[in-house]
């Protein structure tokens, strides 16, 4: 018997976790809720860190507007170099999105990031879904999406952001510790 579709997702151990909580009925919705910020964390530890100094640079309220032409150039080398990480591709589009408002402001950087988790968080989210429909059953994988979204709409994202951008690592957003001793069970 297996242990759930969770195992063979192909994400990081922190989305399997997550994917797990969402699966097990035995986790209520605030602890799913706990786990996502985790999961959102570990996929900004994926973003190469020079490609986050770039983007914290380029949203730079205090930055000379004259570069944009220069800036260009260095966001679109950024795009590149995100291939591999989902959070850091919509980090970089988010930013873009941002320069070419043209009206940067002290929380452009924030707003991008809040923005950039938003997305990753839906589209792993459908990612996971898609999964389960492949690895188990239909009902299974609507109940898991359905928990999953329930947790992404009680989430404070800029607070998320917060964290993420003051601490600039998967430390400032953890999983909750496991439930271990003999009076830690199932909340009633």
């Amino acid at each position: 018997m297996s242990d759930g579709p969770h195992r063979s997702l192909p994400m990081s151990k922190a989305w399997k976790e997550l994917a797990r909580r969402a699966d097990n009925k035995a986790f209520d919705a605030q602890e799913v809720c706990d786990a996502l910020p985790a999961a959102l964390g570990a996929d900004w530890q994926d973003i190469p860190p020079d490609v986050k100094a770039t983007v914290r640079e380029l949203l730079d309220p205090t930055r000379p507007p004259q570069f944009a032409e220069v800036d260009k150039s260095r966001i679109e080398r950024c795009r590149a170099a995100t291939a591999g990480a989902p959070l850091g591709v919509a980090l970089v589009g988010w930013a873009i999105d941002a320069l070419n408002s043209g009206a940067l402001n002290g929380s452009s950087l924030h707003e991008a990031v809040t923005n950039a988790l938003l997305h990753t968080a839906f589209a792993r989210t459908r990612q996971t879904e898609e999964h389960y429909y492949r690895k188990s059953t239909e009902l299974r994988a609507t109940e898991v999406r359905g928990r999953l979204d329930s947790a992404i709409s009680q989430t404070d994202w800029s607070s998320v952001a917060s964290r993420i951008l003051s601490s600039d690592s998967a430390s400032a957003v953890r999983l909750p510790p496991k439930q271990t001793g003999l009076d830690d069970g199932v909340s009633l």
